[in-house]
């Protein structure tokens, strides 16, 4: 029988199965034509971000047989900009099986990403069910499929999407387990213990995605403190399981294999005389109230780039119009989810809001990615509330569809242009213009195996060229003295300089930067310049 969100207005019901082949068909076909769109439109390389390079270091070393944290890039609290010495294991361990196929194959890399995003998609009438008709959960399928910064990111190969993809399976499997009204669904022990290893099991792998996971064991105790004012066994155990796989997780990656003197020359180097940098996500967490304002502007422009400006001032008054729309509804429809019955959606949503208004990181619009459906589902909440309100009179639902209708076809309008008029600039001038393939060549032809390299880029590096790498050190007024001291300090061998904001540009100059440096290379893109300290 066909859910009715309005004869059933709790969360807490347990969703049901597909029952309707028609809307089961309807749902895997438009799921599989985004991720044939996505697949399709492809696009080779990758751009001059780092976080990606050191996932497929990770995986390249598990094929490889080595170390997982041998990556050759050296961390150090002076340097301009620094990376975790090691990333997370579970989508470096979901690229091994394409690099042990294909090696450096990019464009196979992305495919992981997709899939990802597809089965998220897929998960969707599941989550939602309780509340939304098929025909909203459909439309959410696509306002999120065909969403212009959705299918830009699928160039990326990081683990975003393979976050959503967990975090929200998680949540699926606590609204069955965990948060149904009837515990008496799951009598036995042993069934018991294997839904809380499945629960335990799923949690673990959107933390061993991203570390913000650690959000969802804390959604399980939330709820049923809330609303059971007792925690069960399904969530104890789950958690406990959790805590297991998290600890040996952060037991296996807490070493550095930097050498000591390195380590001690870099730190003493960093007191006397470099800006010291953030080398862990506690370093970023700022309780201060003005930055969290501040973060919360910052994330208000961020949330926008969903509907991006099209350079078409039609398309950017409409984009700006449905944003403030959707925005204010979702708002509505969050408080009105809450009225009715606090779930594990709205504790999941609070929860990673906190987090990233705590965490003072660049407000990335990436951070908002696992947002965004529960922004639209709310929004959509928000549109059942007024249209069983009775404010649109009689024929309201003549209305609320000719409106819904018109405004489902200007976003699909205005995200296809913005698809069809997307620039890959950042793309075609990354790590497969041709002068960076000529700069990393040089690296990997004329210089040494246990041969340092100092870049902006370390991570890129130490992965498109087996050498180890440095970040450049942040020094306020860099003198020659200083500059010498850090190559010294890091046991340094070379210098790539290079201009690179947003992508690459030409290096318009490029001098030595002391007269212990000696030039060795020079495109229009990129010098290298060999450290030769007297004697």
């Amino acid at each position: 029988m066909r859910h009715n969100p309005e004869a059933s207005p709790s969360l807490g019901v347990i969703p049901k199965l597909f029952t309707d082949r028609t809307f089961h068909a309807i749902t895997f076909t438009i799921v599989g034509i985004i991720g044939i769109f996505y697949s399709l439109t492809l696009y080779g390389g990758h751009d001059w971000s780092g976080d990606w390079s050191q996932y497929i270091h990770h995986a390249k070393n598990l094929i490889e047989g080595k170390n997982y944290l041998d990556t050759g890039y050296i961390v150090s609290s002076s340097a301009k900009f620094v990376g975790p010495y090691a990333y997370p294991p579970v989508f470096p361990i979901l690229l091994t099986p394409i690099y042990w196929l294909n090696g450096l194959d990019f464009e196979a890399m992305k495919l992981v990403t997709i899939l990802s995003l597809c089965l998220s998609l897929l998960l969707f009438p599941r989550l939602f069910n309780d509340q939304l008709t098929r025909a909203q959960q459909i439309t959410l399928i696509l306002l999120v499929g065909i969403n212009p910064f959705f299918w830009e990111y699928r160039n990326n190969i990081l683990s975003d999407f393979s976050f959503i993809f967990f975090s929200y399976l998680s949540l699926h499997l606590m609204q069955l387990f965990v948060q149904s009204a009837n515990n008496t669904q799951f009598p036995s022990y042993q069934r018991t213990l294997w839904h809380s290893f499945g629960l335990g099991l799923i949690m673990y792998l959107a933390y061993g995605c991203r570390e913000i996971g650690i959000i969802l064991p804390l959604c399980v105790l939330t709820y049923e403190i809330i609303n059971k004012r007792k925690v069960t066994l399904i969530s104890i155990a789950s958690i406990a399981i959790f805590l297991v796989l998290a600890s040996s997780q952060h037991h296996f990656l807490n070493a550095d294999l930097t050498p000591i003197s390195i380590q001690q020359n870099l730190a003493e180097f960093s007191e006397k005389h470099a800006e010291s940098s953030a080398t862990g996500h506690l370093d970023f967490i700022s309780l201060d109230p003005a930055a969290i304002a501040h973060r919360v502007q910052g994330y208000r422009w961020a949330l926008q780039a969903f509907l991006p400006f099209n350079h078409n001032p039609t398309f950017e008054l409409i984009n700006t119009i449905l944003f403030n729309l959707v925005t204010l509804l979702a708002f509505f429809g969050y408080f009105i989810a809450l009225k009715r019955r606090i779930t594990v959606l709205e504790i999941f949503f609070a929860g990673y809001v906190a987090v990233l208004l705590l965490f003072g990181a660049p407000t990335y619009t990436r951070y908002l990615l696992p947002l965004l459906p529960l922004i639209l589902y709310y929004a959509l909440i928000s549109y059942q509330y007024f249209l069983r309100s009775g404010i649109f009179g009689s024929n309201r639902y003549h209305l609320t569809t000719f409106v819904s209708a018109g405004l489902l076809s200007i976003t699909a309008v205005s995200n296809v242009y913005s698809i069809k008029n997307h620039s890959y600039e950042a793309l075609d001038n990354g790590i497969g213009h041709p002068k960076a393939v000529e700069m990393f060549a040089f690296i990997r032809n004329n210089t040494a195996l246990n041969d340092t390299i100092v870049i902006r880029k370390p991570r890129m590096m130490s992965l498109l060229t087996n050498r180890k790498s440095i970040g450049i050190p942040r020094l306020a007024s860099p003198t020659s003295e200083h500059i010498n001291q850090f190559f010294d300090a890091a046991e340094a061998d070379y210098y790539v300089d290079l201009k690179l904001q947003k992508w690459i540009l030409p290096l318009n100059e490029s001098t030595p930067p002391t007269p212990w440096f000696t030039e060795v290379f020079r495109n229009t893109h990129f010098a290298i310049y060999k450290y030769q300290p007297p004697p």
